[in-house]
């Protein structure tokens, strides 16, 4: 039997602990305790509130010592003055895994990226794999698992689809998964990356290229941290048959400072990039559309072979405009 992949913990746990539930389901704090209710998460919930018994109808806690039994997943949905106390809860609690929605660490600058550094070290040496800071969160609507505020979700779960995605910007993540929505693509796991104190865009390629039930996977980022990890995981998702799409973003010196300020990336050079995602494979997409429509080609069948073009059309005419733009674009027929 095969070993659980080391992000299970995160993306398909048993049992989820909510810091900050809140009791109204449309609060930032509310909603993703809403949403796995609605997804008919069949783990055990347990949402952390020291000023009620219940919370949207379930049982609630004063703190994370008080639960009984193990949790192995945290979602940390507080305010800054409260995440730290809240990671030391969590590894107290033997958790495995946590996501952070808090804002105002490495992207805030020097103090914040200080601040970051200590919390990355708390999880490391306490054993807890970290998405974010400053994410908004993710979601496997194979599990139900749905510890996210992002509006994707606001209108109902949807059944899961053969997309996986990963970006490390998490409203531009959700704007991606309404596009893909829109084209017929449905999305089974999601999930933005954030700040990237320890979980990286690749890590979730590493994840969706051990599912199954993933057919293709398609990232946004900012920058790639750890180049090493980035292409083990690419090369595992070629081996298993998942082709990767990315939109690499940061690439001009104003679009550079902005992805320092958003999630604290250094974008590096863009044609390093470029010629990186050519040896691994990988499509790079130069647009929101763009990565659609890759990701629409790669979720409906067969992949092709070869770099060859084939042009199937019910217009003759369409054909000769087709074969004109594939000439411009020296595209081998």
């Amino acid at each position: 039997m095969a070993e659980p992949h080391p992000l299970t913990p995160l993306l398909a746990p048993r049992s989820v602990a909510i810091f900050g539930a809140s009791n109204d389901p449309e609060r930032i704090s509310g909603r993703p305790l809403r949403y796995f209710l609605e997804a008919g998460y069949s783990g055990s919930l347990y949402p952390i509130n020291p000023n009620r018994d219940t919370v949207q109808g379930v049982r609630a806690f004063p703190d994370l010592k008080s639960v009984p039994g193990p949790v192995e997943f945290a979602l940390i949905a507080v305010p800054a003055a409260l995440a730290t106390a809240s990671l030391e809860a969590a590894i107290a609690k033997g958790v495995q895994a946590v996501v952070m929605f808090t804002a105002g660490y490495a992207e805030t600058g020097e103090e914040g990226r200080i601040a970051q550094i200590r919390l990355t070290e708390m999880a490391r040496q306490g054993r807890v794999r970290l998405c974010g800071p400053n994410c908004l969160g993710l979601f496997n609507l194979r599990t139900g698992h749905t510890p996210t505020f992002g509006s994707y979700l606001e209108q109902g779960t949807e059944r899961p689809g053969p997309l996986g995605m990963v970006t490390q910007s998490g409203a531009f993540g959700t704007h991606l998964l309404a596009l893909a929505k829109r084209r017929g693509i449905l999305s089974g796991v999601w999930i933005s990356t954030g700040n990237e104190a320890d979980i990286q865009v690749a890590d979730g390629i590493s994840f969706l290229a051990d599912d199954p039930e993933t057919e293709a996977i398609a990232c946004y980022m900012e920058a790639i941290k750890d180049r090493d990890r980035f292409v083990e995981a690419v090369t595992r998702a070629r081996a298993n048959g998942k082709p990767v799409i990315a939109m690499k973003v940061g690439g001009s010196v104003v679009g550079a400072a902005a992805a320092a300020s958003h999630t604290a990336s250094l974008a590096g050079s863009d044609a390093v990039y470029d010629a990186a995602f050519r040896q691994l494979g990988v499509e790079r997409a130069v647009s929101p559309e763009d990565l659609i429509e890759i990701a629409y080609a790669c979720t409906r069948g067969r992949l092709p072979r070869s770099p060859r073009l084939a042009v199937i059309t019910v217009s003759g005419g369409a054909g000769v405009l087709m074969a004109d733009a594939a000439e411009r674009e020296s595209a081998p027929f």
